[in-house]
């Protein structure tokens, strides 16, 4: 699946919506939260838009203001700008703060790509639940 346009929604995002939109329907997920006036996020969200651009498959690449949509950025604790999260089928895997070189996002968004392929996440069924605790029965 092309990864999702690195610009920000004109919509405000729920945390609800994030989960139903974005991670359950990409395998892997890397979402950065910026400032406008921040300098460092200006780098950020120019490597944030070019990778984006690349359309790497099963993945979803997007960015957040984190003035415009500040209750998806306290949701996930965000204190440092750029900070940037990488999900693997729907769970984080990694928060990074600060400015991350696209080299390293580059490589990283392919192994999460690779995890993803020897375990593709489960699909679920209408009316069915998945146990969420290690003691939860099916």
């Amino acid at each position: 699946m092309p990864s999702e346009s690195g610009r920000d929604s004109p919509q405000q995002w729920t945390q609800e919506r994030f989960e139903r939109d974005i991670l359950k329907k990409h395998a892997v997920v890397l979402v950065t939260f910026y400032a406008d006036w921040c300098a460092p996020s200006g780098l950020q969200t120019t490597i944030i838009d070019q990778l984006a651009k690349k359309e790497f498959r099963k993945s979803c690449i997007i960015r957040f203001s984190v003035d415009l949509e500040e209750p998806l950025a306290k949701h996930w604790s965000i204190h440092t700008i750029p900070s940037t999260l990488l999900f693997l089928n729907g769970e984080l895997v990694e928060a990074l703060a600060g400015f991350q070189a696209i080299e390293f996002l580059e490589e990283y968004l392919q192994a999460l790509i690779q995890e993803a392929d020897k375990a593709p996440p489960p699909v679920e069924k209408p009316g069915e639940t998945t146990p969420t605790s290690p003691g939860s029965s099916e």
